[in-house]
């Protein structure tokens, strides 16, 4: 009975030792690389091998620092220039005086300024035709009539002039007088001279006497029944204008406009084209009016003074 539990104890033995033997063979075989199967990662085999796991929430110390000499970039290092002197400060010149210049002027003191003299008025009626200006108003016209003659309203209502305008008349002691045009605002619109020596070449030479004048004349030789009491004067040439004004009835009453150019010539070198003969004043424009019948009246002119 012992014989027979000893060969089954050492056949155990046996079996167990070659079991044994089998897994060790293994275990060398799994540690070598397989021809078939890819090689681990190299960074988890290094660290497999080579470096040690290491605990959480630990830092690892830094590794030594190796000092390099390091040569400055050019186009980073800014090389600050030295800071120029500062210039010295000039010597004070109050206390030096100036040299003269020998040809400098004499210097002449100064006096004091005087206050402005008014002019004396006009002294005649021609020179206070002359002063007047066309858009004044009735106080500056006043300061230059002065006191000869002090401006009265016409008696009888004047035809021709619009409603709510009005006439001033100043009388000189030699029977000349001076009608002067305000409108309601009381601005100068219109002169007539009557009886004023000089006046007439005045006339001629004065665009808004002229041209209102001229036209007047013209309307009541034809027998129109319109006028044009006063005209709005533009220049646009060294003898040429533009005029412009309204018309008006017997009564006052606007009812149409007039606009054109008027040129004033010399009679000797001006000459309107296609014209032979030299011309001392020319005019040109277009009217257009409602008369008192209600009809509807418009047409072009032209005249010419030789």
């Amino acid at each position: 009975m012992r014989t027979v539990l000893t060969v089954v104890g050492i056949t155990l033995a046996v079996v167990i030792t070659a079991v044994a033997g089998v897994y060790a063979w293994m275990a060398v075989s799994a540690t070598q690389p397989s021809q078939g199967l890819p090689a681990p990662p190299p960074k988890v085999a290094k660290a497999s091998r080579e470096t040690p796991a290491r605990p959480h929430n630990t830092v690892a110390p830094p590794a030594a620092a190796t000092a390099v000499p390091r040569t400055p970039s050019p186009s980073k290092e800014l090389v600050r220039p030295a800071p120029s002197p500062l210039p010295a400060p000039a010597a004070p010149t109050q206390d030096v005086p100036a040299v003269p210049d020998p040809n400098a002027p004499a210097h002449v003191p100064e006096t004091p300024s005087q206050p402005p003299v008014d002019a004396p008025p006009p002294a005649t009626m021609f020179d206070k035709l002359a002063a007047l200006r066309i858009g004044s108003a009735e106080s500056e016209v006043a300061a230059i009539m002065g006191t000869e003659g002090a401006p009265v309203a016409d008696a009888a209502p004047a035809e021709f002039v619009p409603q709510g305008w009005y006439n001033l008349r100043w009388n000189d002691p030699d029977g000349g007088s001076i009608v002067a045009l305000f409108t309601a605002d009381g601005i100068l619109a219109h002169l007539e001279p009557l009886k004023v020596v000089g006046a007439f070449d005045w006339m001629n030479a004065d665009p808004f006497y002229s041209i209102t004048a001229w036209i007047n004349d013209n309307l009541e030789n034809e027998s129109f029944p319109v006028r044009l009491p006063a005209v709005e004067v533009t220049t646009t040439g060294e003898h040429a204008f533009r005029y412009q004004g309204s018309l008006v009835t017997s009564a006052g009453q606007f009812v149409g406009s007039m606009r054109g150019a008027y040129y004033a010539g010399d009679g000797a070198t001006t000459y309107m084209p296609n014209d032979r003969v030299p011309y001392k004043k020319a005019i040109e424009g277009v009217f257009e009016f409602i008369a008192p019948d209600g009809s509807r009246r418009s047409d072009n002119f032209a005249w010419v003074e030789h």
